[in-house]
């Protein structure tokens, strides 16, 4: 997954939330990055899904503008609210990248070419199209080896096969459970990976934690789409420095169903891993409770699952 910043007040991409600052270069990884994010911001603040209505995310030779030199791109974006961004899917023009990334004995495999890319924009159909700059475009070429079957021109490499590599999400604020109730479940606020219903995936939270005081216990589990084909996992957090609550051969959401008693005074690390297959499409998210009412336990900022599509 890659992600773009649209300033629309200079008609430049950037590189964040710091938008007076020019995005150098763009990476992507073939057989991996295929999709793409763009948040749209207008002095610095983002703007509303109704404002723009066509995107065009265009890859192509370095040098070259001619619409036959179209290595990749995405015509269709749609707006994802619980992102508050623009999700495509890049489609690639395999026959034309093969040429790029093909080799023989003679030759050494390229680990990455250099592309360019741009990205359009316009209000509506009867509008005229606004352009940003043209970005150096690195295509990593992490899969191919020169005897791979690639699917056919056009195709989204990421919905035909197994990512390459894991893929990350973390929270950069602290979430507090502290419910009225003892032992209430409550997400982990925006920790959580996508699904697509009929895909396996593995996955590995990571969790640092604290709680009010050490008497006070917790306990860390999971959420998802209702009622997957495969769920498998396990779990473990500190009682002391030196014991932990270990949960093992789980198949349904929330569990276990009861806190443990204690924390370590320095707080922990909560693990959570599995494999999951999803009868639907959705997310699936961490989740935590306290073992006594009003009694904070807090996931710290850091907290991370990494996540990979297996099939």
């Amino acid at each position: 997954m890659a992600k773009l910043t649209l300033e629309l007040s200079t008609s430049k991409l950037i590189v964040s939330a710091g938008y007076q600052q020019d995005l150098a270069e763009f990476r992507q990884k073939y057989g991996e990055g295929s999709r793409l994010e763009i948040e749209v911001l207008r002095e610095g603040l983002p703007i509303t899904p109704t404002e723009l209505e066509e995107f065009v995310w265009c890859i192509k030779p370095e040098g070259l503008f001619g619409s036959a030199h179209i290595l990749g791109g995405c015509e269709t974006f749609t707006w994802d609210s619980d992102l508050g961004r623009f999700v495509g899917l890049v489609d690639y023009n395999v026959d034309e990248l093969k040429e790029l990334l093909s080799w023989d004995e003679d030759q050494e495999e390229p680990e990455t070419v250099l592309l360019w890319a741009e990205l359009s924009w316009r209000p509506s159909s009867s509008a005229g199209w606004q352009r940003t700059q043209i970005l150096d475009f690195y295509l990593e070429n992490v899969l191919f080896k020169g005897d791979e079957t690639f699917p056919a021109s056009g195709t989204p490499i990421e919905a035909g096969g197994p990512w390459a590599s894991p893929r990350f999400v973390t929270i950069t604020a602290d979430v507090v459970n502290d419910n009225a109730s003892a032992n209430t479940i409550a997400d982990i606020t925006d920790l959580k990976f996508p699904v697509e219903s009929g895909h396996r995936y593995h996955f590995r939270f990571a969790i640092p934690y604290t709680s009010a005081v050490t008497t006070t216990g917790s306990r860390f589990s999971i959420t998802g789409p209702a009622s997957p084909t495969e769920l498998r996992y396990r779990s473990s957090y500190p009682l002391t420095v030196s014991t932990e609550t270990v949960n093992h051969g789980m198949t349904s959401y929330d569990e276990p169903s009861a806190s443990n008693a204690s924390t370590p005074s320095g707080g922990g690390v909560a693990i959570i891993e599995g494999f999951i297959k999803p009868s639907a499409d959705g997310y699936v998210q961490a989740r935590f409770a306290s073992e006594i009412s009003a009694s904070a336990v807090t996931a710290k900022a850091g907290a991370s699952v990494q996540f990979t599509r297996l099939d």
